[in-house]
């Protein structure tokens, strides 16, 4: 393990006082999974599988690679939100269509309040419910068998 930190912290120090390498080309034969470019401080790993970069440093004694951010995130989060914009237009149209079948010429119904008459007719309601409600607890309440108590709940 120490001899593989130590080729590779020799390989990152020489390769950080020469030229940048050049890009790899299609015509260069190389086996594996990773591509390493040195950089200064440093040297950059591809991922050939995937296509992910890291930025690999030294760290002390260990080395440590951090993902590279690219416009794929960003690229998918955009894609992401976009279809979800189209879907809520979707919907608002779907409403909106909804709305116009209510109304008479296809223009949008205007919302209104309700009239006096409205108003009484569910206050009138109300009161007769809470009358009926009142008057079954009076009456579960009102001794039933001489002794002075209601009828349990």
């Amino acid at each position: 393990m120490r001899l593989t930190l130590l080729i590779a912290t020799l390989l990152i120090a020489s390769g950080s006082n020469m030229a940048p390498a050049s890009p790899p080309t299609a015509s260069d034969s190389r086996s594996g999974r990773f591509v390493m470019q040195p950089i200064e401080g440093g040297f950059l790993r591809l991922d050939t599988a995937t296509g992910d970069m890291s930025l690999c440093a030294t760290a002390g004694l260990t080395f440590e690679c951090k993902p590279v951010k690219d416009d794929r995130d960003l690229q998918a989060e955009i894609a992401r939100l976009s279809d979800e914009n189209k879907e809520l237009k979707a919907e608002i149209k779907r409403l909106d269509e909804l709305l116009a079948l209510n109304s008479k010429q296809g223009s949008k119904p205007k919302l209104e309040l309700p009239s006096e008459v409205d108003v009484d007719q569910a206050l009138s309601y109300l009161e007769r419910m809470f009358k009926k409600f009142r008057d079954k607890m009076k009456e579960l309440e009102a001794p039933s068998d001489g002794t002075g108590k209601g009828t349990p709940l």
